[in-house]
């Protein structure tokens, strides 16, 4: 729990013991970088530009035992072809990934974490009738390799407590016909 003196300040509280992440003043629009705050009380700034709207920081993982902060893919200005990810751990650490920006993420898209990489998914569709590049990509950064995993639509992305099972709503291509899909990333087998 944040001392008293912080009940001014927009905070996002984690699991119980876990600390929290302290974003500027409440009331105002919160595009600042956030400041962890370890459950023994250190004070740890993030080197990621936080938006209110965007960030996920609530997303624990706990294959990782951690927190996730990412948001949504927009254009990579900096010419690194990175997209940042930030892994908060309870015990006070923090670290910075890179997720790669693909063509296919160009416009619009998001990560999740899982057990040995991310899944990037893209948004991007070609037209009303077309999904374009649209679809699951799976990143795995000791290889650098990214795969197509299910092309298409896809949304209500969840992830299992060991990271290696993923569930989500299908939809192949504008029907109205949506189904549910899960992919077991450990053993790679897929079912509908």
């Amino acid at each position: 729990m944040p001392p008293e003196k912080l009940k001014d300040k927009n905070i996002h509280y984690l699991k119980e013991d876990h600390g929290y992440i302290e974003i500027g003043l409440k009331g105002e629009d919160v595009y600042e970088y956030p400041v962890y705050v370890s459950p023994k009380g250190d004070r740890i700034s993030i080197n990621y530009r936080y938006d209110w709207y965007y960030n996920r920081p609530k997303d624990y993982y706990k294959f990782k035992d951690g927190y996730f902060l990412f948001k949504p893919f927009l254009p990579v200005w900096d010419g690194s072809g990175c997209n940042p990810g930030i892994w908060i751990y309870p015990e006070g650490k923090v670290e910075s990934v890179c997720i790669p920006s693909l063509s296919a993420v160009r416009n619009y898209g998001d990560s999740f974490p899982v057990f040995n990489g991310y899944l990037i998914v893209s948004y991007q569709v070609k037209s009303n009738t077309e999904v374009g590049e649209s679809g699951i990509y799976y990143f795995k950064p000791k290889t650098s390799n990214i795969d197509l995993l299910y092309p298409g639509i896809n949304k209500d992305i969840s992830i299992s407590t060991d990271g290696c099972k993923i569930a989500f709503i299908h939809n192949p291509v504008f029907e109205k016909n949506k189904t549910l899909k899960t992919i077991n990333l450990c053993k790679k087998v897929g079912s509908d």
